[in-house]
């Protein structure tokens, strides 16, 4: 097994206060293996080298990538900013950022924590934050829109309780999750939210409708009420795993 340093760009609107260097868990089981992370501030958001071990060099780029980005979907979704690995490709939204958050090792450490709790537990959560990621550095309406609707749709399918109401579709699973986690008055009615955003959805999905000017303006206005309750719901989801973790121990 050979051991390999892994480089990774990030922009970010973030600033870090003095170069970081520490050691952070990973790995999907019980016995402990360590990656050395090297953290620096750069104009654009700081540069990232992490250690990962493999036989050969493309499977430590893609071991490495995995877990780095793991933590940067927590990270992003802890401080609620978009966090970019450079890539070519990539357009992004404002690489020059005026205002900058700082940011501590400590955060790094609990991202880090998280995102390997996560991976190990709550495998659905993980898959929700990146999502949620690829949201907010999204420059497509459409894609935004979806990407968001899907965090619904993953932790609706894990986290809703069954009965026969959720048997009937993904929009009751998303209403039930909501009630589960008492974010909904419980009045027994479903949140006129709920029908739009799954109705747009649908549309979107099915071609029903034409995507011209008006109906982009249409979708972009929903985008601010569909993130917040994402937000809510995988901020209580994240929450309420973390607790239950603890008082196991």
């Amino acid at each position: 097994m050979a051991y390999w340093e892994i480089d990774f760009s990030v922009f970010a609107p973030l600033t870090l206060k003095k170069h970081i260097v520490f050691e952070a868990e990973k790995g999907n089981t019980d016995f402990s293996f360590y990656s050395k992370i090297h953290l620096s501030d750069k104009p654009f958001g700081f540069n990232a080298t992490v250690t990962a071990s493999a036989t050969q060099k493309n499977k430590a780029k893609i071991a490495g990538r995995v877990f780095f980005e793991s933590m940067l979907n927590v990270l992003s979704f802890n401080i609620d900013e978009p966090l970019y690995i450079y890539e070519e490709k990539i357009n992004l939204k404002n690489p020059n950022y005026l205002e900058r958050r700082i940011v501590e090792e400590s955060d790094f450490k609990k991202a880090f924590k998280i995102a390997r709790f996560l991976e190990r537990k709550e495998s659905a959560i993980t898959n929700a934050l990146s999502w949620y990621s690829k949201a907010l550095i999204s420059n497509n309406v459409i894609d935004e829109f979806l990407y968001f609707y899907i965090v619904l749709e993953v932790l609706a399918n894990k986290y809703s309780s069954e009965n026969e109401y959720t048997k009937n579709g993904v929009k009751n699973r998303i209403y039930q999750v909501f009630k589960d986690y008492r974010l909904l008055e419980d009045n027994g009615d479903m949140p006129s939210w709920i029908n739009e955003m799954n109705d747009i959805r649908t549309d979107i999905a099915h071609g029903n409708k034409k995507i011209d000017y008006e109906r982009i303006l249409f979708i972009s206005s929903k985008l601010a009420l569909l993130k917040e309750k994402t937000r809510d719901i995988l901020k209580k989801i994240m929450e309420t795993k973390q607790t239950e973790r603890e008082n196991q121990r």
